[in-house]
């Protein structure tokens, strides 16, 4: 995996492997994840661009997996609950 960071070039003349160590160990993993996917998109090399598909990875992996899977089910469900209990507050306001 060095080696191949170490070919790969950012916009700003350092290599992959220098932007990688530089960063925390927590991060390295991701970040190199994010170069090659976005080596992968066609997207520049820059900070910007890499720190950015990082996040989405991240929230990628941290949304529930049902969410992950389009579970639109699951979304729908805690919108009609909320519906139902705001409907059943106003109704109980309006006896009052």
């Amino acid at each position: 995996m060095e080696e191949k960071l170490s070919t790969i070039y950012l916009r700003d003349g350092r290599n992959a492997l220098q932007y990688v160590m530089s960063l925390s160990e927590k991060y390295r993993q991701i970040a190199t994840e994010a170069i090659f996917e976005c080596l992968r998109l066609g997207y520049p090399l820059n900070n910007m661009e890499i720190t950015g598909k990082a996040r989405q990875m991240q929230r990628k992996r941290n949304a529930p997996l049902s969410i992950q899977l389009g579970g639109v089910e699951i979304i729908q469900k805690k919108i009609k609950r909320t519906s139902s209990s705001f409907s059943s507050s106003a109704f109980k306001a309006s006896k009052a």
